[in-house]
């Protein structure tokens, strides 16, 4: 059983096939690749104006945030002579992954 298939895309107007042999599955992969594709500018469009925002200070703010300073880690680090990274941790709350990532960097 086919079914007469129309469809509105934004500024194009509406699409109507000339024949009804276009299945559901092409229609519906056409329009989930038009979404993605939708997402993709405005992402880009997103990061050029986050580029001319920030072209002053050539800052711009992508990824997680940093959540310890530098001056953090490296007094955390210091209690390393008396203490195990899983004391540390526990004595300052810094978890001991962010330890070991911190260290790997210090000693590079």
């Amino acid at each position: 059983m086919k079914f007469q298939i129309n469809l509105k895309v934004l500024d194009l107007g509406e699409i109507i096939p000339k024949t009804n042999i276009i299945s559901n599955e092409n229609w519906i992969n056409a329009l989930k690749v038009f979404e993605e594709d939708t997402k993709y500018e405005k992402i880009c469009i997103g990061h050029l104006i986050s580029k001319t925002n920030h072209q002053l200070d050539n800052t711009i703010p992508s990824g997680k945030p940093v959540k310890y300073t530098k001056k953090q880690l490296s007094e955390a680090l210091k209690l390393r002579d008396q203490y195990t990274f899983q004391e540390i941790a526990n004595i300052t709350g810094i978890s001991r992954i962010t330890l070991l990532r911190a260290s790997k960097k210090m000693q590079l």
